[in-house]
C-alpha cells in the first residue's frame, strides 16, 4: 500500500512538473506552439548548431537565440499546418525520406552518421529537419490549391489596359552624315543637294531608329527624325554635342497592333503568375496570423513569431512569399 501511495505521489509530481514547464510556469520550457512545448535545452542545442555553421562564430547570444527559436517555432507551425490541411507528415513518409537520404551516401548509414557528426547534428536532428521539409512541401501544395483561375474576361481586360505592350514600335531607316561645324554641314548640304540622296555621299551611314528606345529617341537627331513626315528629303543640320548631322528618312515602318489571339497565351501565363503570387501571399498572411495567435513565449525569449511580440518601428519586414 505504501509503495502504491509513493507511485501515485510520484505521478502527481511529474504531472505538476509538466504543468509548470508550460510557457508561463517553469524555466524548462521557453515557448509553446499550441500544445507543443519548446524546451530551453532544445533552443540552446540549435543555437550551438547554428553557431558552428558560421565561418566566424561572432554572432551574439541574443541573435543566435532568436534564430534558433524562430526556426523551431516555424517548424512547429509547418508541421501543425500540414496536419490541419491534410494528413500531416506520416511516419511512413518520414522513414522513407530519411532512408533515401541515407542511401544517397556511397557508404550508407556509416557515412551519413559521419556527416552528421561533422555538423554536430544527431540523427534525431536530421529526422526533424526532414520532417519540416516534408511539412513545408505539403503546406505549399495546400497553398497552390487556392490559386484563382484566369478567365477569358481577365485576358481581354488586361489586353485593353495594356495595348501599348502589344504593338511594335515605329521604326525609321535613315541615311546620315555629320560634320564638326554648322558651316561645314550647310556647305555639305549644298554640295549634295542635287543628288537628293545622302546614300551617294562616301561618308554616309545607314541607321535604323526605333521610337521610344532608351538612348535612341532622347537626343536631338532622333527627335528630328520622328518629327518630320518627309521621305527622301535631306534635313538638318541638327547639333548633338560637337557634331552637326544631316539626315534623310528613306523608310518608315509604322507600329502594328498585335491581335489579342496572338498574345492570349502570354497574357494568361502572366496573369496566372500574378494570381499565384497574390494567392500565396494571402495564404501565408493567414498562416502567420493563425499560428502567431497560438504561439506563447516566456519573457526574455520573445521573438517576432510570438504572440507577445511588439512590432518595432524599424524591424525588418517578413517575406510575403516565404514560409518563414
Amino acid at each position: 500500500m505504501v509503495a502504491r501511495q509513493r507511485q501515485l505521489l510520484a505521478a502527481a509530481a511529474v504531472a505538476a512538473g509538466v504543468a509548470l514547464a508550460g510557457c508561463g510556469g517553469g524555466p524548462a520550457v521557453v515557448a509553446s506552439v499550441g500544445d507543443t512545448p519548446i524546451a530551453k535545452a532544445r533552443v540552446e542545442h540549435w543555437m550551438a548548431l547554428f553557431s558552428a555553421e558560421q565561418a566566424r562564430p561572432d554572432r551574439s547570444r541574443a541573435a543566435l537565440m532568436a534564430r534558433a527559436l524562430d526556426y523551431l517555432i516555424t517548424a512547429q507551425w509547418l508541421i501543425g499546418e500540414a496536419a490541419e490541411v491534410g494528413s500531416g507528415v506520416t511516419a511512413r513518409e518520414l522513414d522513407q525520406q530519411v532512408q533515401e537520404r541515407v542511401s544517397a551516401y556511397p557508404n550508407g548509414a556509416r557515412e551519413f552518421r559521419e556527416q552528421l557528426a561533422l555538423t554536430g547534428r544527431t540523427e534525431a536532428d536530421a529526422r526533424f529537419e526532414v520532417e519540416v521539409e516534408l511539412a513545408l512541401a505539403k503546406v505549399r501544395q495546400a497553398a497552390a490549391r487556392h490559386r484563382p483561375q484566369v478567365t477569358p474576361a481577365d485576358i481581354s481586360a488586361y489586353y485593353k489596359q495594356n495595348l501599348g505592350r502589344f504593338s511594335n514600335t515605329e521604326e525609321r531607316k535613315v541615311e546620315t552624315v555629320y560634320t564638326h561645324s554648322a558651316a561645314s554641314a550647310q556647305a555639305l548640304e549644298r554640295r549634295i543637294e542635287g543628288r537628293r540622296r545622302l546614300a551617294g555621299y562616301p561618308k554616309h551611314e545607314t541607321l535604323t531608329y526605333t521610337k521610344g528606345l532608351k538612348g535612341g529617341s532622347d537626343n536631338a537627331v532622333s527627335k528630328a527624325i520622328f518629327t518630320t513626315n518627309k521621305l527622301d528629303t535631306i534635313e538638318g543640320p541638327v547639333r548633338v554635342g560637337v557634331n552637326y548631322f544631316l539626315f534623310e528618312v528613306v523608310e518608315l515602318h509604322p507600329p502594328v497592333q498585335t491581335p489579342i489571339a496572338a498574345v492570349a497565351g502570354t497574357i494568361a501565363q502572366e496573369l496566372e503568375t500574378q494570381a499565384r503570387r497574390l494567392a500565396l501571399a494571402a495564404f501565408i498572411r493567414a498562416w502567420r496570423a493563425k499560428w502567431v495567435a497560438r504561439t506563447d513565449c516566456r519573457p526574455g525569449w520573445v521573438v517576432q513569431k510570438c504572440r507577445q511580440y511588439v512590432q518595432a518601428k524599424h524591424s525588418s519586414p517578413e517575406n510575403p512569399l516565404a514560409f518563414e
